[in-house]
């Protein structure tokens, strides 16, 4: 299979707000860190976190052999996506991420992908 799928907005959209509760649940449970702070503001945090959302989406559209997926994507991805983005990346370091976590969060899920790319 050759085609991609197009980004789905209820993905984008339970990826960020999975990320945004995993962050926002991080920083209650660890004083030491201000999200704020380390942001410039809440409202940079949540865009990084869209960001992050539609970077991954995005990548899985280009990798991700959705046909071979039995679950609801965009349920997964509010369930496990904030839990799995925090496992390789401190929230205050949110700026870093990339197509390599992309791919490292998508081994996690153990999505298959596409055998010619």
């Amino acid at each position: 299979m050759t085609s991609t799928k197009s980004a789905d907005p209820a993905a984008i959209f339970a990826a960020s707000f999975s990320l945004w509760q995993a962050c926002l649940k991080y920083e209650e449970n660890n004083k030491s860190i201000n999200l704020s702070n380390a942001y410039n503001g809440m409202d940079n945090l949540m865009r990084v976190v869209v960001n992050i959302a539609m970077s991954f989406e995005n990548w899985t559209c280009q990798h991700v052999n959705f046909d071979d997926i039995d679950v609801t994507w965009p349920y997964l991805l509010e369930e496990e996506f904030g839990k799995e983005c925090l496992s390789i990346l401190l929230p205050e370091n949110l700026h870093d991420f990339d197509n390599h976590d992309c791919q490292r969060i998508a081994s996690k899920f153990r999505l298959p992908r596409y055998k010619n790319r």
